[in-house]
């Protein structure tokens, strides 16, 4: 059931009416609508939303983890989160956010290492300088 067909539908109690009008920026709207439509994937949000609590955070669970597996970026998992996080709030679902977020993190990876020069490479560089620099660098 794709969010453009609610959209159009502007019913009140459409779960997606007040998820839709709350954004008022058009970009967070569109961010969160994609989101939103990959974790309903077919499933009706009405009823997704009338589960139980610990059923529906243990899906939101699932589907975190399933997003990591798939190696995407912590940041797209969190855009996707805030949009869950969103259509919850606008229907007064209350879920665990601060237990779900604990499984959005992943593994730090260093991406270089800084060091230090050392003198070879110093003496490298000065030897190519110009005047100039040479002059600055006796000051």
């Amino acid at each position: 059931m794709s969010v453009q067909i609610h959209q159009q539908g502007k019913q009140e109690e459409d779960p997606l009416y007040n998820f839709i009008n709350s954004l008022s920026n058009p970009n967070t709207r569109e961010k969160y609508l994609i989101h939103l439509n990959k974790f309903l994937a077919g499933r009706n949000p009405t009823e997704l939303l009338a589960l139980p609590i610990a059923d529906l955070e243990r899906i939101i669970v699932q589907y975190l983890i399933k997003m990591k597996t798939e190696k995407l970026s912590t940041s797209y998992i969190r855009l996707a989160f805030a949009a869950i996080k969103h259509l919850c709030i606008m229907n007064d679902v209350r879920i665990n956010k601060e237990k779900i977020s604990k499984f959005i993190g992943g593994e730090r990876t260093e991406l270089h290492h800084d060091r230090p020069y050392n003198h070879e490479e110093i003496q490298k560089l000065l030897s190519v300088c110009d005047l100039r620099f040479q002059v600055l660098r006796l000051i």
